[in-house]
Order: structure tokens, then C-alpha cells, then sequence
């Protein structure tokens, strides 16, 4: 008769107070020999709680000392069985009645004692049919209103089996299988394509548009407008390739984000207006250079527009060497800072990981209280390798 026992309990909801209600087999510490029962009342328990749990110990036979088993005991099947009534037409048996009213448990069972003169105080726990949901249940006796030290001991041994959304796992094969991250494709989900320009309405790569505002002053003072935009074009896929080549970090940074919370990659591109020297003698003019001057990543979207001067080292037009060779000069910057939402994981996933790194976190906690328990040791395997197998095995969680 030993083996595991089950206690189900809302979260913050301690035990009866002995002696505050009656039960089944009388005042006591109650188990289930079923997990599943166990759970039932934990949720049931839970209904004005902050969720439920279940706990389990092993028990065994000499650990409980004097036991009345109703389910091996032939006076109690007989008892429950024969008609309440006899001799009369009224055939129905406390068993009949109980299938209907479940509360006359207790009732029945102290007749029982009754009838068959047994010195309840004498025995330390009862196990008994559990009618409603199934299996037996288990009730460690108080004595007088009060914790024996037997109930004291099997219930300091209770551990947590399991919580609600807790150690329930998906088999292996529904599990997501792993992509590298820096192998996915970055998904941008806004912003990358936006048509731009006053003259022609022309689509710019990644939608790095100059207001309109700007433009119009740079066409009136005789600025090369297709320049401009040639150099703006050019440097959309740059900024593709950068995005792409932070996939790893974008990636770790959605997962250390709450649930709704973004990742931005903001591009700073800068238009560099150049002077040069015009040939026989014509003067100089001027000419934008565009470059991405910066692209970093941020839980916020940055968009924002400057004008500054900055020493900037001055390389004659189609020389290619170092430009540290060269001297500097003041010229005038425009910079504009764009942001693109930017993901890696799917919010399917990330809601994936947020579960599984609550279940990781406490089943990590646990099996540190109770460093003996096989099952907790288990999860804490089972659930690394499902982050492993879908996140990558240097998830920021197992660094905790």
C-alpha cells in the first residue's frame, strides 16, 4: 500500500484548520492516490486563489502506523451496499445515496464505526473509496482538534508536483524546431518601403525620405537633385546588409523583452555636402555624400533630423586613398535617424518562451530547494531542452 500520494491546494490556501470542517473520514491531512484528482481539487480550490498546485509524497506502509482501509475491509462493501432498509420495498443502498449526495460521506462512516464497534482514536490514518472522482483517498488523523506528529511529518514531506502551466510539456515532436537566428531572415515590419520626393514621387530603397521642406530649399539653391537621390538609394542596402548582419542581436534582445515590447534598428544616415574645385579655374561647387553613418538597436523607435558642421577629412573627388592622408575641413552635415521594427522570433514564439522560461525559472527554484527530487531534476532537463532546441543554447535564462 505505499507508493505516491497527491495533495491538490489553491496557491496561498494552507489546510483546514483542524477540527474547522468535517470531512469524508474525519478531521485530517487529506491525499489522493491519483495525480489527476489531486489537480481536480487543487482547481477547484484555486477558484478564489492566485492559482493551485499539487503536491505528492511517498509513503510507506510502516510509515503510517495503524490503518483502517475501508477498501480492503468486507464490512464496508457490505454495509455500503445493503438496502438502507430492509425488509421493505425501499431497495436503495448508502452507495445509491451517495452517488447523489456525495455529502453523506461523513455520516455514513460514522455509522459504519458504529455498527461495527471500531475505536477510531486507536487508528492513526483511514484510506477510503473516493466515490466522485475516483481512486482512494488518504486522511492522516488529528486527534482532538489537533496535528498529530504524524500528520506534521508526511505533510513537512509534501513537494511540489506541479503548478498550474507549470511541467506540462508538448511532446518533442511539437516542439518548434530550432532556427539559428543569425541564419533567419530578419523581418522588418514597418516602414521599409515609403515613397518619397517632391519631383516624380520616387520610392527610395528603405523609405530614408528628406522632408520635403528640406528638398525644396536644396533645389532652390541650385543643389544636385538626382545626386542626392542616387546617394540615398545607394545606401539602402547597406542598411539591409547591417540589419541583417545583427540578426544574433536582435534575436537576444526579443527575448529579454516583456510581452508588446519591439525591437527598433535605427539608421543614422548622413548627407555630407562636400565642396569641391571646379577645373580651369570655375570655382568650387557643391555635392551631397551619403553615407550610414550608424545603426544600432533599441526598444523605442528614434526618428530624428539634425544640421551640424564637423572637421571632416577632405579627399579630392575619385581619389580612393586613405582619407587620413588628407586635410580637414569644416562642412556642413544634415543627418537624419530613421527607425524599422525588427524581429527574428514570431509572437507565437516569443509567447512560447515566456512560458517556457517561467516553467525553466521555477522548476530551476525548486529543484535547488529539493536537490534528492528525480522528477524536478527531470523538468529542469526537459525544459532546457526545449529552449535549447528552439532558442539556441545561450538563452540570457541559463545564465541566472
Amino acid at each position: 500500500m505505499g507508493g505516491k500520494w497527491y495533495r491538490g491546494e489553491g496557491v496561498g490556501v494552507g489546510p483546514g484548520r483542524p477540527g474547522g470542517a468535517l470531512h469524508d473520514l474525519g478531521d485530517g491531512l487529506y491525499l489522493s492516490d491519483s495525480e489527476d484528482v489531486a489537480l481536480l481539487y487543487g482547481r477547484t480550490r484555486a477558484a478564489s486563489a492566485k492559482g493551485y498546485r499539487v503536491l505528492e509524497v511517498s509513503i510507506n506502509r510502516s510509515d503510517l502506523g495503524n490503518v483502517l482501509d475501508l477498501t480492503a475491509d468486507s464490512r464496508w462493501l457490505k454495509f455500503m451496499t445493503r438496502p438502507m432498509v430492509p425488509g421493505t420495498k425501499n431497495v436503495e443502498s448508502r452507495l445509491d445515496y451517495l452517488q447523489i449526495k456525495h455529502e453523506l460521506y461523513q455520516q455514513f462512516f460514522e455509522e459504519f464505526i458504529r455498527e461495527n464497534n471500531i475505536k477510531i482514536y486507536s487508528y492513526d490514518a483511514v484510506i477510503g473509496p473516493e466515490y466522485v472522482r475516483g481512486g482512494k483517498q488518504l486522511c492522516i488523523l488529528y486527534r482532538n482538534g489537533m496535528q498529530t506528529t504524524l500528520s506534521k511529518r508526511i505533510g513537512s514531506l509534501l513537494r511540489p508536483r506541479l503548478a498550474e502551466g507549470e511541467f506540462e510539456f508538448r511532446p518533442a515532436v511539437d516542439w518548434t524546431p530550432r532556427i539559428n537566428a543569425a541564419a533567419r531572415g530578419v523581418s522588418l515590419r514597418s516602414g521599409f518601403k515609403t515613397a518619397m520626393s517632391q519631383a516624380g514621387e520616387v520610392a527610395l530603397t528603405l523609405g530614408i525620405g528628406i522632408g520635403l521642406a528640406l528638398l525644396e530649399y536644396w533645389m532652390m539653391k541650385g543643389m544636385i537633385e538626382d545626386k542626392l537621390k542616387e546617394g540615398l538609394k545607394n545606401v539602402g542596402p547597406q542598411i539591409a546588409t547591417r540589419i541583417q548582419n545583427t540578426a544574433a542581436e536582435i534575436a537576444k534582445l526579443q527575448l529579454k523583452l516583456d510581452k508588446g515590447e519591439k525591437v527598433f534598428a535605427n539608421a543614422v544616415v548622413q548627407i555630407i555636402w562636400e565642396e569641391y574645385s571646379a577645373p580651369r579655374g570655375g570655382g568650387t561647387y557643391t555635392e551631397p555624400e551619403v553615407v550610414l553613418a550608424d545603426l544600432y538597436l533599441t526598444t523605442r523607435p528614434v526618428e530624428r533630423d539634425r544640421t551640424f558642421n564637423a572637421m571632416i577629412h577632405q579627399v579630392p573627388k575619385g581619389a580612393r586613398a586613405d582619407p587620413l592622408g588628407y586635410p580637414m575641413a569644416s562642412r556642413k552635415i544634415d543627418e537624419l535617424t530613421r527607425p524599422f521594427e525588427v524581429s527574428i522570433y514570431s509572437d507565437d514564439e516569443l509567447e512560447e518562451f515566456q512560458e517556457l522560461k517561467t516553467a525553466y525559472l521555477e522548476a530551476t527554484r525548486m529543484a535547488k530547494m529539493d536537490p534528492y527530487s528525480e522528477h524536478l531534476a527531470e523538468a529542469v532537463r526537459t525544459i532546457r531542452e526545449q529552449i535549447t532546441y528552439t532558442f539556441g543554447p545561450d538563452v540570457w535564462v541559463f545564465q541566472l
